[in-house]
């Protein structure tokens, strides 16, 4: 990554090893306390590095954000001259290769996100932080958006609203809140959806309640401070139709029904969970 970005970029305030940290002036990651309102530092400041892969580990200023932003603008140049990437590769990281089956999110293309009418994008976080990097390539426009509070997504949101609307793209918050107001207390068929859905770290069991349906969540290991290795309470979900559900203010989707009738896969948060029982 240094070699290949940093560099030929000149993203001089970016660093992808915990240790380099210490060159700069560094934030680390909060977590508000709804009761209080009161934040506490988080008490681990770095995923692990077996993250990398996932690109978990980089940490860069804004600036150096934008900057890597501006090369992708510029199909794999950068200001520098330097061409660190093809412009037949910078096309094709755009050009959407899966559709997320739930809803509230982004489909996919090589790295990037896909939102209509050309934007693109990519978020991340970790322990206590959250970020969010938006390209628009016809107007050559880009956004970098960090936090250091797990509850920065809604700063985030508020931010990028207005300039989305304008784009002619809807905040996910807009369509997943039209969804939810949809949402009625009709008996359910539990028979579909009822079972156990997982992914590597987190597993939501659904089972029958009363006439509908409600779920509980595991983490299955810490990956943040603030995570729980204990199952949650049990929630109500309430059916939308066409396998959505609104849970709470969010909605979950059952997609990749089988031939005896059951649900494969529940789609929340832009992952799919696969049916494991």
């Amino acid at each position: 990554v240094k070699e290949r970005l940093f560099r030929p970029l000149e993203m001089s305030h970016s660093i992808v090893v915990p240790e380099d940290a210490l060159l700069y002036r560094a934030s680390v990651g909060h977590f508000l306390d709804p009761a209080t309102g009161k934040n506490s530092r988080t008490s681990h400041a770095f995923l692990p590095l077996s993250y990398a892969p996932a690109g978990a580990t980089a940490m860069l200023s804004a600036t150096d954000l934008v900057t890597f932003a501006r090369g992708h603008l510029n199909d794999g140049l950068a200001a520098t001259g330097a061409r660190f990437l093809s412009a037949k590769s910078a096309e094709a990281m755009r050009t959407r290769t899966a559709t997320y089956q739930g809803v509230g999110f982004a489909d996919l293309g090589l790295g990037w996100m896909l939102w209509e009418n050309g934007v693109v994008g990519h978020g991340g976080g970790g322990p206590g932080v959250y970020s969010w990097l938006y390209l628009h390539p016809p107007t050559q426009t880009a956004i970098a958006i960090l936090t250091n509070a797990a509850h920065g997504p809604n700063l985030i949101n508020e931010m990028m609203a207005t300039v989305l609307a304008p784009l002619g793209v809807r905040p996910a918050s807009q369509v997943v809140a039209e969804l939810v107001k949809q949402a009625t207390d009709a008996p359910v068929d539990p028979g579909p959806f009822v079972g156990t859905y997982e992914s590597v770290a987190t597993a939501l069991r659904v089972v029958p309640q009363g006439q509908g349906l409600a779920i509980t969540s595991r983490t299955k290991f810490r990956i943040y401070d603030s995570s729980s290795l204990a199952e949650s309470p049990l929630v109500p979900i309430r059916p939308i139709g066409k396998g959505q559900f609104a849970l709470g203010g969010t909605v979950i989707v059952f997609v990749n029904q089988d031939r005896r009738g059951t649900m494969g896969h529940l789609a929340t948060g832009g992952r799919l969970l696969r049916r494991t029982s």
